[in-house]
């Protein structure tokens, strides 16, 4: 039986001390029809030079490179533009991947494909998060249950306000994701307007188009949890405020709007050490929307620890 050819889709921002184990992970796929493409994003380090003495020996390996920095999500676009493969799997420029990490999340994808006749699938995988202390974390990943997938509203639901439905605990991050290059096209890639967030709003606009979401329990990804200037809280912050409006239309007609722009106020409070603020902010939520406050905070629970890591993570970075 032939292979479906598979492209290995790398982005790079000035990881020259980095991208080598990457790209290694990535040539040391067990999956032979495969191609890996890097897509440099501006870099003004030696990432290229690392990069191309990497590839030279390899030609199922190609660099395309950016002249200007475009962000995460436009170098992924032109990834999913670039691809020659029928998927398109993503892996980090600082992250290594097991070597059957490919032929697993393919082997998931082919199966759900076939019992439920969709191509509209996307597989992640857990991951083991790697922080700057040594400290290790499983993380899992949302669709890790026999039969049909979380989709459509149920996944869009959890992603944005955090209803909790069958299969549905879990992250679903760029760095474990595979897909068809049709579905990611389907939805028009990544919102370049996203320096951060723009895996979870991929993820609901992918949801609200019928998307399924399968996973793989098993850490196919170890992810090293590095800083940078995208990565602080107050920056993740204005994100999700953006992504809130952006998806503004779709919580006003679930009536979940308001509560969720002043969530956010409280996350913030949470994550930054403000517990005084916390307090408060939940209290006026209790008072003009008690329903959806209590709801939510029940909801929170099971990613109590993944909360607890993120904060860990901000602080051990130093700013915000």
């Amino acid at each position: 039986m032939d292979q479906e050819k598979v492209t290995i889709g790398m982005t790079c921002y000035n990881s020259a001390d980095t991208i080598g184990r990457a790209i290694q992970s990535a040539l040391a796929q067990n999956y032979s029809n495969k191609e890996i493409l890097i897509v440099d994003d501006g870099s003004s380090d030696e990432s290229v030079g690392v990069i191309t003495q990497m590839i030279s020996r390899n030609p199922e390996a190609r660099l395309i490179i950016h002249k200007e920095n475009t962000g995460f999500a436009g170098a992924l676009n032109t990834l999913i533009q670039e691809a020659q493969g029928k998927y398109l799997v993503i892996f980090d420029d600082d992250d290594v991947s097991v070597d059957h990490r490919v032929q697993t999340q393919l082997d998931r994808i082919l199966s759900y494909q076939k019992e439920f006749h969709t191509d509209m699938v996307v597989c992640h995988s857990a991951r083991l998060q790697s922080y700057q202390d040594g400290s290790e974390f499983y993380e899992p990943t949302a669709g890790c249950v026999e039969g049909e997938a979380p989709h459509g509203v149920n996944m869009a639901n959890r992603i944005l306000v955090g209803h909790l439905s069958k299969g549905v605990v879990g992250s679903c991050a760029n760095c474990s994701r595979m897909a068809p290059v049709s579905a990611f096209k389907v939805i028009q890639g990544f919102d370049r307007n996203l320096r951060r967030c723009e895996d979870t709003d991929f993820n609901v606009r992918f949801a609200l188009a019928g998307g399924h979401f399968v996973g793989i329990a098993e850490p196919l990804v170890i992810q090293t949890m590095t800083g940078g200037n995208d990565k602080t809280l107050d920056r993740e912050y204005a994100a999700e405020k953006m992504m809130i409006e952006k998806h503004k239309d779709y919580l006003s007609s679930i009536g979940w709007y308001s509560f969720c722009v002043a969530w956010q106020d409280v996350k913030y409070a949470n994550l930054s050490g403000q517990f005084r603020e916390v307090f408060v902010k939940i209290l006026f939520l209790l008072f003009r929307h008690p329903v959806q406050t209590l709801c939510k905070i029940g909801w929170a629970i099971p990613a109590k620890r993944t909360r607890s890591r993120l904060k860990s993570f901000y602080v051990m970075q130093g700013s915000r």
